[in-house]
């Protein structure tokens, strides 16, 4: 540092001295904005703060981060604990901090902290991904074999930055083994021991299997091998894979994959072990081809419904295969012959895992009313994003198909639309189902069906969104519009003002939702505007006007009773004062 360097920091030092007073530092204002530095991620410290050595500790404590802390070495840097603890929390500074000593020529600081063991020992066991700043301790340290020996012990890492000459020495080779199977490389193969072995398979390290000398592997070490490192399993000597050892490792949960690597041929015809290793994470593409039974079929298509495609034409023609699959994904119909997709019992148990099945049905069948039926009740919903196109194709050699029916989604019709009008417009049964999503064929059904208050019970009961096409005298029908409500909420937007401003319907709403705090303020808010509306366009309506006020008690704490509008009214104007009673009215 240069002698005009030293004279800026000493006036700098001055003029922070005589211009902040420790009366400034105790005021209220200074501990708000202390507290406010210790909750920030990275803060910009001001620099009346610089001399606040507790405030800059439980920064450090806090961020452990050191970029915005280099500045305070000139106020702190005759402060060992504190250079000591920017070195620990910030390790991957500590190159930098090294050189800031020496640069203010605190040598004998940087001699310290660099010889002091229990820092380095403390250092080692820091989560630090810059881990190569182990190699500035002093060499009194690295050169020592008992030092370094206790440092392996905390961090076998450490072996890895110590010096070549160091490297060689077979008592710091051992403890490094001990920790980790990833140092055998560095000891010679006489000096293995099956326990260092078995120690580190069973920390579960990553040891390279290939390490470990052919003459060493015994029963126990592939047994080891296997339960705690089974994607390991090709390393094992084959001599040692036994039908014990593969079940083993294929039999830990996610690791059914493994079954390939085994190269015995009558291991892999095994039909058990099969099936274990598709049980656990396994697919087809895993077991040999020839080896392949309708058992194995059987689970691995109850397994993952992709297993399909991956079976020969012979299982995919089979009936209880075919049937399997259709249990876990009505869309393998896909996959399947045009024999299979005639077969009636195929067609039923499709539909009646997903109903988007009938896209891929024969025509005769989508007038069968069997089927029709229970694609349309079994109760998958219907929606917009997912069964009006139809699903993604599994086929992995399909690829280029797959990607051509992605941009041609929007080209499918609606499932309502594959039914031929005249076979369901009255079918009183099938029109129930039908609006569950689709209510919008209501207004193409016979009027005999259409002016029944029992039907409309029923189907308001399934869907209560079919409100919006009911007949006049039907929205006016509080029972029906209360069977709507209870069913679909937002139904209520199709009732008629008079229906929409009763308090019992209020109430009922709030009721099918009494912690859903955000739909209720947005009920809130409707229902201001809604009486809003009344009370400006329809004054001489009275009734309307006394219901809107009892509605507005049933939402206590709503933004009414800060409306600017609601607060001009005049309470006169409402019956019974119901809305004077809840809002504040002032002239």
């Amino acid at each position: 540092m240069s002698k005009d360097d030293q004279i800026n920091i000493q006036f700098l030092l001055e003029k922070f001295r005589n211009k902040f007073t420790n009366q400034m530092l105790g005021s209220l204002r200074y501990q708000k904005k202390k507290q406010f530095l210790i909750r920030t991620p990275y803060p910009s410290i001001p620099l009346v703060f610089y001399r606040d050595r507790d405030l800059f500790c439980q920064i450090l404590d806090k961020n452990r981060q050191i970029q915005d802390y280099l500045s305070w070495f000139i106020v702190w840097m005759k402060d060992y604990e504190i250079m000591k603890k920017i070195a620990l929390y910030s390790t991957f500074a500590l190159a930098e901090l090294f050189s800031e000593l020496k640069k203010h020529r605190k040598e004998v600081w940087y001699k310290d902290l660099s010889e002091d063991f229990e820092f380095w020992k403390e250092f080692v066991r820091q989560d630090s991904y810059n881990f190569d700043s182990i190699t500035l301790a002093s060499p009194k340290i690295l050169e020592n074999v008992g030092k370094v020996k206790a440092l392996i012990s905390i961090r076998p890492e450490c072996f890895l930055h110590i010096s070549n000459k160091m490297k060689k020495n077979t008592e710091l080779i051992i403890a490094a083994c001990e920790q980790s199977g990833n140092f055998f490389r560095y000891l010679p193969s006489y000096l293995l021991k099956k326990k260092m072995v078995l120690n580190a398979l069973e920390k579960n390290t990553d040891i390279d299997l290939k390490l470990i000398p052919e003459k060493m592997w015994d029963a126990e070490i592939a047994h080891t091998a296997a339960k705690f490192k089974p994607y390991h399993l090709q390393d094992i000597p084959k001599t040692f894979v036994t039908r014990e050892i593969v079940e083993m490792a294929i039999g830990q949960e996610g690791f059914g994959y493994v079954f390939h690597q085994v190269k015995n041929p009558a291991l892999r015809k095994d039909e058990e072990l099969s099936i274990i290793c598709l049980r656990n994470g396994g697919n087809l593409d895993n077991l040999e081809r020839s080896a392949i039974t309708k058992n194995i079929a059987m689970v691995a298509v109850e397994k993952d419904e992709y297993n399909y495609v991956r079976l020969s034409d012979d299982f995919k023609n089979d009936l209880d295969i075919c049937l399997s699959v259709l249990k876990k994904s009505g869309c393998a119909l896909y996959e399947m012959s045009e024999e299979m997709k005639a077969n009636r019992q195929i067609a039923l148990q499709a539909v009646k895992t997903r109903a988007s099945a009938l896209y891929y049905l024969p025509t005769h069948f989508l007038t069968d009313r069997e089927i029709v039926l229970l694609a349309f009740s079994h109760g998958e919903p219907l929606s917009y994003d997912f069964d009006y196109y139809p699903p993604y194709y599994f086929s992995q050699t399909q690829l280029a198909e797959r990607s051509n029916h992605v941009h041609q989604r929007k080209n499918y019709p609606p499932l309502i639309e594959l039914i031929p009008k005249e076979f369901f417009i009255n079918d009183r049964e099938l029109i129930l189902q039908m609006t569950k999503q689709f209510p919008h064929i209501l207004p193409t059904v016979p009027k005999d069906i259409i002016n029944d208050r029992e039907f409309w019970q029923d189907c308001l009961a399934i869907n209560g969104d079919c409100i919006e096409f009911a007949p006049p005298e039907f929205k006016n029908d509080f029972e029906l519009c209360c069977i709507a409500l209870k069913n679909y909420r937002n139904s209520i937007v199709h009732f008629p003002v008079e229906v929409q401003s009763d308090p019992r319907i209020f109430k009922l709403l709030m009721e099918t939702v009494p912690h859903d705090k955000r739909f209720r303020n947005k009920v809130a808010r409707e229902l201001k505007d809604l009486v809003i509306e009344f009370q400006f366009e329809n004054r001489s309506n009275g009734t309307a006007s006394q219901n809107i006020g009892k509605s507005i008690a049933t939402i206590p704490n709503s933004d009414l009773y800060n409306n600017s509008k609601l607060k001009k009214m005049r309470a006169q104007d409402l019956e019974d004062n119901y809305l004077g009673c809840y809002v504040p009215i002032k002239d």
